[in-house]
């Protein structure tokens, strides 16, 4: 078990463990998640299985500043406003995925559920 807030060294372990294909545990604002590389469909379907999560069910993507653009698109300036008042923070928001994202990532009306959370 790895403690939370990460050192060094933990952070290195959690590191190494997410990209060896782990699935980790960790703390957000409101609940423990879990999580791996999202982009990973093996990870994925591990934590469909570990959470006995339907399939038709989709997973949200924890994210940063990077990543938002390259999973997400929207046309409206509303989202972005959104985003500045409560990101980082415990608000998840479902956008347009973007059509190269992997299907696994994706509900069946072509959206993606993403949160940048304050605690990790």
């Amino acid at each position: 078990m790895i403690q939370f807030p990460f050192s060094i060294s933990s952070s290195q372990l959690v590191a190494k463990t997410l990209k060896s294909g782990g699935v980790i545990c960790f703390p957000t604002e409101t609940v423990y998640g879990l999580g791996g590389n999202a982009l990973s469909k093996k990870v994925v379907e591990e934590v469909f299985a570990i959470k006995r999560r339907p399939a038709d069910k989709s997973l949200s993507v924890l994210v940063n500043l990077e990543w938002i653009p390259k999973l997400t698109y929207w046309e409206d300036n509303k989202v972005d406003r959104i985003m500045n008042a409560f990101w980082p923070g415990p608000l998840t928001l479902v956008l347009h995925a973007q059509p190269e994202l992997p299907g696994y990532l994706k509900s069946p009306n072509g959206t993606v559920a993403i949160r940048w959370s304050s605690s990790v």
